[in-house]
């Protein structure tokens, strides 16, 4: 069993509704005491300024890509990365093999009109990535893209809230607010994600309540349900 938080950070850039007085050294410190206190064994950024917020517990996987918006970054517990090896797909993924399971860290092409592009990026790892396999972090992905998904083998798993709301969180000066699970985990092969969670809680300073990001954190569990049985090993990682 192994736990996860995964984070579209939005370029640790301040809040519409945050005061002038919020800067982005707020912004790293918030994200940090977040992830301290949750303490997830893997820790999935998306949209980093070329800033990792550094969490004392834990090692930065040495491999990094930049994606349409900002860099890709994954943190592991200390005392896993003797037990991983990292590649990436450039441009939208971080891939970290931990023991027997992949792990891929992704940003895929946003957009009402991406969908052709980001089933093509999913499609990409799940001919190049081992089982089991699970992709986490901001997938920009539609509800009606999961079918597509699972025809390539993977089972999408739905956060029991959106983790964009931007009729509530107002991060961005924009029009009609909507919902959407863009970030969400996909998992391929003897590995399930289960007890997602979406925090919603907004951070308060100087008398103002506002989001750290437009995109919500999302935590859970994963567990390799059979570390052998549904492995290839004549695929990569």
């Amino acid at each position: 069993m192994l736990t996860f938080l995964t984070w579209n950070v939005a370029m640790m850039r301040r809040s519409a509704e945050a005061p002038h007085q919020w800067g982005i050294e707020h912004s790293e410190e918030a994200i940090r005491s977040f992830v301290a206190e949750r303490d997830p064994d893997i820790v999935c950024f998306q949209e980093l300024p070329g800033l990792v917020p550094y969490i004392d517990t834990h090692a930065l996987v040495p491999v990094s890509t930049r994606s349409h918006h900002g860099d890709i970054a994954t943190l592991i517990r200390s005392g896993l990365m003797s037990r991983t090896e990292s590649r990436v797909e450039k441009g939208f993924a971080v891939i970290t093999k931990i023991g027997d399971l992949t792990v891929a860290n992704v940003h895929l092409a946003p957009g009402a009109d991406g969908a052709i592009a980001r089933l093509a990026m999913l499609h990409q790892l799940a001919a190049g990535a081992s089982d089991p396999l699970v992709v986490l972090g901001d997938t920009n992905m539609r509800l009606s893209e999961w079918d597509l998904a699972a025809e390539m083998g993977f089972a999408v798993a739905k956060p029991d809230q959106p983790t964009w709301d931007s009729r509530v969180n107002r991060f961005n000066e924009e029009g009609a607010g909507f919902a959407a699970y863009f970030t969400t985990v996909a998992t391929r092969g003897a590995v399930s994600a289960a007890g997602l969670e979406v925090s919603t809680k907004p951070v308060r300073y100087l008398d103002k309540s506002f989001h750290l990001s437009d995109h919500y954190p999302l935590t859970g569990d994963l567990e390799v349900v059979d570390r052998h049985k549904d492995a290839d090993p004549g695929a990569g990682f």
